[in-house]
């Protein structure tokens, strides 16, 4: 069908406000799937800015730091490196999967059937959406018992009746705000940015009096490649079946616990191809491997007793990473 608009006036369809289109404030979006048009796109790449900090400014930020430091054996000065480095990176992987929705005005997963076909398309949609339902459960469990703690503390309730209410009023703001499309997530993002900034304030000045500084400044420093991208990591490996070891965890949770992942090897053959099984007796040896990034073993301990120096096995630790592979 012939357009039978002037010149002018398809210019000015085109440069239609972005309040006349399908994403306004406090309404439902309902773009859905479909391209949407120049004269519909509104907005600019800072707006981002509000969306990403007010998504990760939450208490989750903070074992995560715990973890750098605990589990990979960083100093501050690595962990903080590895901390901007890593949200750099992988924000920067976000951005440019996103270009392509960005090109097409489509979602990304919509845009990716050209590239991976209708049917082909489903197993990434399908590892899309898992990841976002794992994310939304973990932030909703959080609102949930934070918001259940405070009705708690407010004398408002308590028990299942209260997780009950937490939960329905974070799912109703959640689905809510969801609902009413990219133009109020925005806004909304901007007002939960403000507050979580300014309620971070009192809550570093209560945590300063838990921070021991002298230990923070004085972390041992390793290797930088090793200390950097993965410090040291340590991986039990049991002879029990994977039931037995869950039987084993269970135990553990009424003490201490495990500070570190065990894995089972039920068929003896990680044992075996490391040589830490006697051939004659027909059984598992105690072994204690160090192995470098590259997957070469640095030094090992097999022994019908296991190793139990583990004070000296970390000095050697460093000393043999710091060291070229020959």
């Amino acid at each position: 069908m012939a357009d039978h608009r002037t010149g002018d006036q398809r210019s000015a369809v085109a440069a239609a406000p972005a309040e006349h289109a399908i994403d306004v404030p406090w309404n439902i979006e309902t773009g859905g799937i479909r391209p949407i048009s120049e004269s519909e796109r509104h907005g600019k790449p800072s707006e981002m800015f509000w969306v990403w900090f007010a998504a990760n400014m939450g208490i989750t930020a903070l074992p995560f730091g715990a973890y750098l430091v605990t589990f990979y054996s960083l100093n501050l000065t690595q962990a903080i490196f590895a901390a901007i480095i890593g949200c750099a990176l992988s924000y920067a992987l976000v951005g440019l999967v996103g270009i392509a929705g960005i090109r097409a005005g489509a979602p990304t997963m919509v845009v990716s059937r050209a590239s991976f076909g209708v049917v082909g398309n489903k197993l990434p949609t399908l590892v899309s959406y898992a990841t976002c339902i794992g994310f939304e459960i973990l932030l909703m469990a959080i609102a949930t018992l934070a918001f259940g703690s405070i009705l708690s503390r407010a004398g408002l309730g308590g028990g299942d009746g209260t997780l009950a209410i937490s939960f329905a009023i974070a799912a109703f703001i959640t689905i809510a705000i969801s609902l009413l499309g990219h133009a109020t997530i925005v806004k909304m993002a901007t007002i939960f940015t403000w507050i979580y900034g300014i309620l971070i304030i009192p809550f570093m000045i209560f945590s300063s009096s838990q921070i021991d500084l002298h230990k923070v400044t004085t972390l041992p420093t390793g290797h930088f490649l090793g200390g950097f991208i993965g410090g040291i990591s340590i991986v039990a490996v049991s002879r029990d079946s994977p039931d037995g070891l869950q039987r084993t965890f269970e135990q553990a949770k009424e003490s201490t616990g495990f500070p570190f992942p065990i894995v089972s090897d039920f068929t003896l053959e990680t044992f075996k191809a490391y040589r830490a099984f006697d051939d004659f007796e027909h059984t598992p040896l105690h072994g204690t491997f160090l192995i470098d990034g590259s997957g070469q073993v640095r030094w090992q301990n097999i022994d019908y007793q296991p190793f139990r120096d583990a004070q000296w096995l970390f000095g050697e630790a460093k000393r043999l990473l710091s060291a070229p592979a020959h």
